[in-house]
């Protein structure tokens, strides 16, 4: 007997083909919350199944990176390629070009690594995910079998394009340029690595959140959205950005722990290069996002999200650079005739809509709208108009009086850092220091934990 799931906004003729290669109808759906970007689904299927459990993840075409060659069927296609490996991903079952849906195994586990609240276990686990990107890159994969015939044959050819490809991305694609971007493109083009190693298979997003794991091993690498062939130093730097939003032990011992692993000692230079890396393609990408939102994407998790990433990179570049870290600012917001606006509408959704919502996915969208409330509530509080202002005057500094507006001179900024001397590009870098800093006490009531938690990964991480 057919069973109605068009609460899941997933087609009958996908289910269809769900029943065809498992052998039964699905039983019952439930959409996993917590990605921002491809819609995934749990499923039971009723006997006799081949399994009675399976995993769904849709391409909506609505995420970040939709449209771009980081496609559903290139996640298929490098997760086949492990199979058989000591790398633990799930096993395909089918992958549906017209619905642009993947059908795969349900691993046994969690990704929820909140729940460890055992030292020893966690440290089990840090250590397991560890063996495993190590094994990954080392895996004897044909990348360019996997990922074109133009893939690179060295690191640091590799690199070069993935920053200019980036790049290329990101000027397409977000009509607003955020200028910390501007600044980390930059960065990382007069900074490039050198190496005439090959490159090896990333994951390109691993840490907390895209592993299973069961007591203290790893079940299964999951979510391969930004797989690609690169610098082993990658995924290590993956992980340090990935504890911006959950916590994952002492940074330093993974990086020891991930060098023996490897055979190969990390070096500090590549490993900083690395993180700006990651940092910058994860804000581009989420600035992707926001510049088409839509009632599918998960609007107020890339928010929050891109702020501290963005705060986290412009201060990792001024450590490499010696400039001086400002003190958070103070006493910024004031509240308006407007706020009590905000609060009740955030009062409403939590305490009427929210116990009124059955489904765990619609609670946690309904979360994520009450941080936005305080974002905005804030924003108004302070000053819109205030922003632009002060912003349009700091680029008046830097680039002279003839910009006429904000959009001008964030347009305008990556031509001016190209010709700027040190002492030009270090105002910039302190006045975008500054920007960052009072973004993040603007959203202080949505980041939550997440507002204290730096990155220190040569001394350890604050949390």
């Amino acid at each position: 007997m057919s069973r109605d799931f068009s609460a899941s906004g997933l087609s009958p003729e996908l289910f269809a083909w769900i029943a065809a290669q498992l052998g039964a109808e699905v039983a019952a759906c439930e959409r996993i919350s917590g990605g921002a970007s491809r819609l995934s689904c749990s499923l039971d299927l009723d006997p006799p199944a081949r399994v009675r459990e399976a995993f769904l993840r849709v391409d909506s075409g609505s995420g970040p990176l939709a449209g771009t060659i980081f496609t559903l069927q290139r996640e298929v296609a490098v997760m086949s390629a492990l199979a058989g490996s000591q790398v633990r991903v799930p096993r395909i079952f089918g992958f549906n070009a017209p619905h642009s849906a993947v059908l795969m195994e349900k691993v046994k586990g969690t990704a929820n690594f909140f729940s460890v609240t055992d030292a020893g276990q966690a440290a089990a686990l840090q250590d397991d995910l560890l063996r495993q990107l190590a094994l990954l890159h080392q895996v004897p994969v044909d990348t360019r079998a996997v990922f074109g015939d133009a893939a690179p044959d060295t690191v640091r050819e590799t690199l070069r394009e993935d920053v200019r490809f980036w790049g290329e991305l990101y000027r397409q694609h977000v009509a607003h340029p955020e200028p910390v971007l501007t600044y980390a493109l930059d960065w990382l083009h007069r900074a490039a690595l050198g190496g005439d190693r090959p490159p090896v298979l990333i994951h390109g997003d691993i840490g907390p959140g895209n592993f299973l794991f069961e007591g203290t091993t790893v079940t299964a690498l999951i979510d391969w959205e930004l797989t690609h062939a690169g610098h082993p130093l990658e995924d290590l730097a993956c992980i340090i950005a990935r504890t911006l939003g959950v916590p994952f032990g002492d940074l330093r011992r993974h990086i020891g722990t991930y060098g023996e692993l490897s055979g190969r000692a990390v070096d500090p230079a590549e490993l900083d290069y690395c993180v700006v890396l990651v940092l910058t393609r994860w804000c581009i990408a989420m600035s992707m996002g926001l510049a088409k939102t839509s009632v599918t994407l998960e609007v107020a998790i890339l928010v929050k999200f891109l702020q501290v990433n963005l705060f986290a990179l412009v201060k990792i570049m001024a450590r490499l650079s010696g400039a001086r870290l400002p003190a958070p600012p103070e006493g910024v917001v004031t509240p308006s005739a407007m706020t009590s606006l905000y609060d009740h509408t955030a009062a409403v959704l939590d305490a009427q809509i929210k116990p009124a919502v059955t489904e765990p996915y619609l609670k946690s969208r309904i979360d994520g709208l009450n941080g936005l409330l305080s974002y905005l509530r804030n924003v108004a509080d302070y000053g819109s108009d205030r922003l632009r202002e002060e912003e349009l005057a700091a680029l008046r500094s830097v680039l002279g009086n003839h910009v006429a507006s904000t959009q001008e001179g964030r347009v305008a900024l990556p031509s001016a850092l190209r010709d700027a001397t040190a002492a030009q590009r270090a105002t910039i870098l302190q006045w975008l220091l500054e920007r960052s800093a009072l973004q993040h006490v603007l959203m202080k009531p949505m980041l939550g934990p997440m507002y204290e938690r730096e990155l220190d990964y040569h001394t350890g991480t604050r949390q």
